[in-house]
């Protein structure tokens, strides 16, 4: 017997299947596996569902922790106090403190008259420090466009400035970033489906025998299918259970046919995560309920 989320009339038996998904059966080879579409063989469609719960997510974290949404910001070059503004877009990747010190050494010196210019990851301090070697040159810096929404998007928060830039001037001595910088990325994972948030689900019901009244109600407008946080290293792959979270159950009044599934793996700041990876699959594993 089928427990359907505090909704108790008109229970019967029902069959039951598990389904494992892999992102290496997206239908376009192209999309990421992070933002991309799998639609089922005739085979594997399952109708008449009547409850999906989702059993365990086994991810690896290969994320850029800088990405096309972090990466932009503008630095400015004073030669005798004449200041020229260099726009950069940062290539995303994922950047340890010493990629990330020559990235930003090679970006400021290249072509820019400030080619004396040292950046240094310093282990005493833990912030990056700059040296122009010139006492002609110094270099500020300052956001690209407007200011962005969450700290997670800026890139000059990232690197151990402020968000602004302000405040910050580097010259001819050793001068180092006011912070630490946040080079952790994304620290949450957040599943989203439409098409399993797309039928009405019975949870949102609130029947004439339920007497739980003051249970969470699913939302039937959001798409979420899970969260959890990273708790891997980059580079390794970890499995996240669901363990009876209500998140993770959809229950339709209706029959529910399931035909294709779209995903959306996003991080705590509604960013869809970014790798270039193409071997390192996302699986998720549901329990498909039906008549």
């Amino acid at each position: 017997m089928e427990s359907f989320g505090g909704y108790t009339e008109n229970l019967k038996q029902f069959n039951v299947s598990n389904l494992r998904v892999s992102t290496s059966f997206r239908s376009n080879y192209f999309d990421p596996d992070t933002n991309c579409r799998i639609d089922f063989t005739q085979n594997r469609v399952i109708n008449n569902i009547v409850k999906i719960n989702l059993n365990y997510v086994e991810i690896c974290n290969n994320f850029f922790n800088i990405a096309s949404y972090n990466n932009k910001y503008t630095f400015i070059v004073l030669t005798n106090g004449v200041p020229v503004v260099y726009p950069d877009i940062v290539p995303p990747n994922y950047y340890n403190t010493t990629t990330l010190a020559a990235y930003l050494q090679e970006t400021l010196s290249d072509g820019t008259g400030a080619g004396a210019t040292t950046v240094v990851w310093s282990e005493t301090l833990r912030r990056f420090v700059i040296n122009t070697n010139d006492a002609t040159i110094k270099i500020r810096f300052n956001v690209s466009g407007p200011p962005k929404n969450f700290l997670g998007n800026n890139f000059l928060h990232i690197i151990g400035l402020d968000p602004l830039g302000v405040g910050y001037e580097a010259n001819d001595t050793d001068t180092p970033f006011p912070y630490p910088p946040n080079l952790t990325g994304a620290t949450s994972v957040y599943i989203m489906s439409d098409k399993l948030c797309s039928g009405k689900s019975i949870l949102n019901v609130i029947g004439p025998n339920d007497a739980n009244t003051s249970r969470d109600i699913q939302s039937q407008s959001a798409n979420e299918i899970m969260s959890f946080g990273i708790t891997a290293p980059y580079g390794a792959y970890q499995t996240y259970y669901s363990q009876g979270d209500d998140r993770a159950e959809f229950v339709y009044s209706q029959g529910f046919s399931l035909d294709s599934l779209d995903l959306k793996f996003t991080d705590e700041y509604g960013n869809i995560l970014e790798t270039d990876a193409k071997n390192t699959p996302i699986y998720l594993s549901f329990k498909i309920t039906y008549q």
